[in-house]
């Protein structure tokens, strides 16, 4: 039986996925050399997704973790973000200094986008369902009588 807690954990995990997912193909279809109306939608659904998908991110990994260790989950997450976006440049000037095809650059940036996805949804298969066994038991009352 499926409850209202496992559910919302359930959106946020296709959410994230599915932003991901979005973001991969809109960045793979900027290395086509659309012409500039539909760049400017690609590059808009790119940003949106990306930045998005952290968001949703937030509320996802925090579903996981115990209470008492929540922040702790989200920091880490929040880290390899941060991480990512000091790759990122450091990816893209590597590319750029290579002199490869704009299609293959646009590629590379969509492949992370394709991981985080499938790693997505590999977390949701394994432990989808299992939540509350993993969360902290809730404090017990204490009768001082």
């Amino acid at each position: 039986m499926r409850t209202r807690h496992s559910l919302s954990i359930n959106t946020s995990a296709y959410a994230a996925s599915w932003n991901r997912r979005v973001a991969a193909i809109s960045m793979i279809l900027i290395g086509t050399r659309p012409d500039m109306v539909f760049l400017y939608i690609l590059l808009f659904i790119a940003g949106a997704t990306t930045t998005g998908t952290q968001i949703v991110a937030n509320a996802y990994v925090s579903q996981y973790y115990p209470e008492d260790m929540r922040s702790t989950g989200i920091g880490w997450s929040l880290g390899i973000g941060r991480i990512g976006g000091i790759l990122g440049p450091t990816m893209g000037g590597v590319l750029l200094t290579a002199h490869l095809p704009l299609a293959v650059n646009f590629l590379a940036f969509a492949i992370p986008s394709v991981i985080a996805a499938i790693a997505l949804l590999f977390v949701q298969q394994q432990y989808g369902f299992n939540l509350p066994r993993l969360r902290s038991e809730p404090h017990k009352k204490v009768s001082l009588n």
